[in-house]
C-alpha cells in the first residue's frame, strides 16, 4: 500500500479556481507496501559523517535505512534534493545500497511542502487553473483568465515580461509546488518555515500572490523507484482511496483530491516519464467501495468536466471530459538476474485539487484527508489476502488451520526481516505473503524447516509442506543464517 497523506488546512487570502481560500499541504506520508519481490525508494539516502559524506560500511549496518528513517536524501547536483533533485537509489545488494530500498517509506520524514492551491486537469498530464474565482468559489468572474502549471514533468514558470506562466519563465516562480528535501542531519531542527534562515535550513516563503507563489503552487510531484527480484518483468497496476479524519458528509473537501502516475513504458532508473495512468478512480473510504469520488460541477462552464488547454495568448480555457485509468498495468519494473534485482524503474506520483469538483469551495477550506495508493501485479482488485478477518487466529474443529490465519516467519540476518504469510485451503499455492520482504545476501546460506531456502515462495512452499495442524505452527517459526 503506498498511502500519501495530506493533512489540509486553510487560510483566507486569495481567490482561485473554485476556491477562494488557501489550502495548505501541511504534512504528506507515503507509507509503501508491495508485493513480496518488488522494493520502493524515494531515493539515495545519505548518512551524514562530519556532515556532507556517506559513512562507511560498518557504520551504515547501524542504520536501518528507508524503513526507520536514517540518513536524509542526497541531491543529483547541487546543494539540496529539492523538487524532485535526488540521487538515484543505489541499485546493489550491499549493506548501504540495501538501506535505499524497502516495503514500506514514510515521505513526510524525508520531504516538506508548500501549499497546494486548486488546480483542473482532465488526465494528470497537463495542470491547469485560474485565480479567477468569483463568489464563494462556486462560479467564476467575466473574462476569467486562465494558465497552465505543468507540461508532463515541465513545471511553467512566473515570466513578468510576457505576464503569464510558460516554459522557461524569467521570473522563476514555478506553479509547481516547492517539494522541499530535509537536509540536517538534526531533523527536528529543520522546521522550514520557523526560525531564522540557515545553511541547511531554508527560509519557507509563502505566496505573495497567484502568480508570486514562492514555495506554493498548484501541483506536488513526488519521485519514486521500483526494482523487483522476480524472474520475469512484472507491471504494476495502481488502486486507490481516500480517506478524512474529520467529520463526514457528502460535502468534503477530500472528495475533491486528484491523483495521477506518470511514468515511461521503457523502464530505466533514469526515465523521463512520458505517460500518464490518467485519472486514478479513487474510492471513498476504502478500496472495497465500487464507487469513484472522481466528480465534477459545471456550474462554470457545459462543455466538459474539467480544464483539458489553455489558449497562452487568449489564456481561455478548453473544457473536456475527465479521461480515467482503466486498470491496466502500467509501470514496467524488470526482472532480476543471477538471484539480485533488476534495474530500477522511474515514476512520479502526481497529486492536486481539483477546482471543478463541486466539493472545492471555501466552506471545505480546513479539512483533512489521506490518499492511498495500492499497487499491484497488473491487477487493481485487493486480492483476498488483504482483507482483515476477524477470524485470522482461529482454527477448525479438528485443530487444523483455518483460512485467514497468519503466521509470522523471522529472518536472524543483519536486516531483520519479519515475513507474515496468510492460509488459504483452496488457494496455490496455500499460503500467501502478505507483508515483509525476504533479503538474501551472497554468501549466506538460509535454511527453513530444515531446507535451503533462497525466496518467499520456497518459505511458502515449505509452510505447506509443514501440514495444515495449527499446533505446527504455534512456536515460532525461524529462517536460520550461515555463514
Amino acid at each position: 500500500m503506498l498511502a500519501i497523506s495530506a493533512t489540509m488546512l486553510a487560510t483566507s487570502t486569495y481567490a482561485w479556481f473554485t476556491m477562494s481560500r488557501e489550502v495548505e499541504v501541511k504534512n504528506i506520508q507515503m507509507t509503501a507496501t508491495v508485493p513480496e519481490d518488488i522494493q520502493i525508494s524515494l531515493g539515495h539516502l545519505q548518512y551524514v559523517a562530519g556532515g556532507t559524506t556517506d559513512v562507511d560500511q560498518a557504520t551504515a549496518k547501524n542504520f536501518t535505512g528507508l524503513t526507520d528513517n536514517q540518513g536524509i536524501l542526497k541531491p543529483a547536483s547541487g546543494a539540496n534534493a529539492d523538487n524532485g533533485n535526488v540521487q538515484a537509489p543505489n541499485t546493489g545488494t550491499d549493506a548501504i545500497s540495501m538501506l535505499d530500498w524497502s516495503s514500506s517509506a514514510d515521505i513526510s520524514q524525508y520531504y516538506r511542502l508548500g501549499k497546494i492551491m486548486p488546480a483542473s486537469s482532465t488526465t494528470g498530464e497537463n495542470i491547469f487553473f485560474t485565480p479567477d474565482a468569483a463568489g464563494v468559489g462556486k462560479s467564476l468572474k467575466s473574462g476569467a483568465k486562465y494558465f497552465q502549471a505543468a507540461d508532463m514533468t515541465t513545471a511553467f514558470a512566473w515570466d513578468t515580461t510576457d505576464s503569464t506562466f510558460k516554459s522557461g519563465g524569467s521570473d522563476g516562480d514555478s506553479a509547481m509546488t516547492t517539494l522541499h528535501a530535509i537536509d540536517k542531519t538534526a531533523r527536528a531542527d529543520d522546521k522550514w518555515g520557523t526560525g531564522e534562515e540557515t545553511e541547511g535550513n531554508p527560509k519557507y516563503a509563502t505566496a505573495e500572490e497567484w502568480y508570486d507563489t514562492n514555495d506554493d503552487g498548484y501541483y506536488v510531484d513526488i519521485p519514486v523507484w521500483f526494482r523487483s527480484s522476480a524472474k520475469e518483468d512484472i507491471n504494476l497496476s495502481v488502486d486507490a482511496y481516500v480517506t478524512t479524519n474529520a467529520a463526514k458528509d457528502d460535502d468534503d473537501l477530500y472528495l475533491a483530491a486528484r491523483a495521477v502516475i506518470l511514468y515511461n513504458s521503457t523502464p530505466a532508473i533514469d526515465a523521463t516519464p512520458a505517460a500518464t495512468s490518467n485519472l486514478l478512480r479513487i474510492r471513498q473510504d476504502a478500496l472495497t467501495e465500487t464507487k469513484s469520488i472522481v466528480d465534477f460541477m459545471y456550474t462554470t462552464n457545459s462543455t466538459g468536466d474539467a480544464v483539458s488547454a489553455v489558449d497562452a495568448t487568449a489564456k481561455t480555457a478548453t473544457y473536456a471530459d475527465a479521461t480515467e485509468y482503466e486498470g491496466a498495468g502500467l509501470i514496467k519494473v524488470l526482472a532480476g538476474t543471477n538471484n539480485a534485482y533488476g534495474t530500477p524503474t522511474k515514476a512520479i506520483v502526481r497529486v492536486w485539487l481539483e477546482g471543478e469538483d463541486p466539493n472545492c469551495w471555501n466552506q471545505n477550506a480546513g479539512q483533512n484527508f489521506n490518499i492511498s495508493l495500492k499497487f499491484s501485479k497488473d491487477a487493481t482488485t485487493p486480492p483476498e489476502s488483504s482483507i482483515v478477518r476477524d477470524d485470522k487466529k482461529a482454527v477448525g474443529e479438528d485443530g487444523s488451520l483455518k483460512d485467514g490465519q497468519q503466521v509470522t516467519v523471522t529472518v536472524n540476518n543483519t536486516t531483520n526481516d519479519v515475513l507474515v504469510f496468510e492460509y488459504h485451503s483452496t488457494a496455490t499455492p496455500k499460503w500467501d505473503l502478505i507483508d515483509g520482504t525476504f533479503h538474501t545476501l551472497e554468501g549466506k546460506t538460509y535454511t527453513f524447516n530444515s531446507t535451503t531456502v533462497t525466496n518467499s515462495d520456497q518459505i511458502a512452499a515449505q509452510l505447506e509442506a509443514m501440514g495444515t495442524k495449527q499446533s505446527t505452527f504455534a512456536s515460532g517459526l525461524t529462517v536460520t543464517v550461515a555463514p
